[in-house]
């Protein structure tokens, strides 16, 4: 329950840091969509049960993978100085989908769908958290999918592509998202 407040504050935290005093209802600003996917990201980090193995690869250094950085690049000041378990946050370009072998996280936000697939199929089984948008993501192999409900961002989670890739997922995580399940003709359900 503590963690949970915990990102509860720092979601409130980036809203207050974001937002000024509107003159006007037409003039309240928005927290942008990237800025809380990129807090998001580093929020998610925290609740995944790291296999000793992947942390002894890299005891240092959580490198989270971007497909497309132009929107999530302006939003990594916000969580730069930010640690996972005493390891430090760096960002890096994917642009093939071997660039994703040395990532911890990937964020499939890209517009290549092959892309995308040919990431997920490489990385399936490894201790790679995969967090993408597109709908299909999780049937995909994906194990985190943002959703756009209106103006809110939701967290889908497939908890057979997590056990997959030997990340289990913190229950307090689980709490805040939707576990989707896949049919077999490929589709989700809840």
């Amino acid at each position: 329950m503590w963690a949970l407040q915990r990102i509860i504050c720092a979601i409130a935290c980036l809203g207050c840091l974001l937002w000024t005093v509107p003159t006007s209802v037409a003039d309240t600003p928005v927290v942008p969509e990237y800025h809380l996917k990129t807090v998001f990201l580093y929020n998610l980090a925290k609740f995944v049960k790291w296999p000793q193995a992947a942390v002894k690869a890299s005891p240092d250094v959580l490198r989270i993978g971007v497909m497309d950085d132009t929107h999530v690049r302006p939003a990594f000041p916000l969580i730069a100085k930010k640690r996972v378990r005493g390891r430090t946050l760096e960002l890096r370009l994917i642009t093939s989908a071997r660039d994703a072998d040395d990532c911890d996280v990937v964020f499939l936000n890209g517009d290549d769908l092959r892309l995308i697939q040919l990431i997920l199929q490489r990385v399936r089984t490894r201790p790679i958290l995969t967090v993408g948008e597109i709908p299909e993501f999780t049937d995909w192999g994906g194990i985190i999918r943002f959703r756009m409900e209106g103006e809110h961002t939701r967290i889908d989670v497939s908890l057979e592509n997590a056990a997959l890739a030997e990340l289990p997922l913190k229950s307090q995580l689980l709490q805040l998202c939707r576990i989707v399940a896949h049919t077999k003709s490929g589709g989700e359900q809840e």
